[in-house]
C-alpha cells in the first residue's frame, strides 16, 4: 500500500489508536502538525514491519511518526522526515 501527499492535523497518512499492524506500507510526501505519517496515540500493541516513511513533514512534533505507545518494529525506513519542534 502506498500513501501519500495528504494532510491531516494528526497523521498525514494514518491516525490510529488501539492494536494497531502495518505491513509493506510506503507513507511517503505526507504532513501533519503531529506525525507526518503516522500519529498513533495510547496505542497497546503496534507492529510495523516492512515499511517505509519519507520526505514526511510535521510542523510540531514527530516528522515521520508520533507515538505515545510502544511497539516492535522490523525492517523500517525512516528517511528525510523533518518536524519545526521535535523529532
Amino acid at each position: 500500500l502506498r500513501v501519500e501527499g495528504n494532510t491531516a492535523l494528526q497523521g498525514g497518512a494514518f491516525s490510529a489508536s488501539g492494536v494497531i499492524d502495518i505491513e509493506r506500507v510506503a507513507a511517503d510526501g505526507n504532513e501533519a502538525e503531529l506525525g507526518g505519517a503516522l500519529y498513533l496515540d495510547s496505542t497497546h500493541s503496534l507492529s510495523i514491519r516492512d515499511s517505509r516513511c519519507a520526505g514526511n513533514h510535521a510542523t510540531q512534533s514527530g516528522g515521520a511518526i508520533y507515538t505515545r505507545g510502544r511497539g516492535r518494529w522490523d525492517s523500517v525506513s525512516l528517511e528525510s522526515n523533518s518536524a519545526d519542534v521535535q523529532g
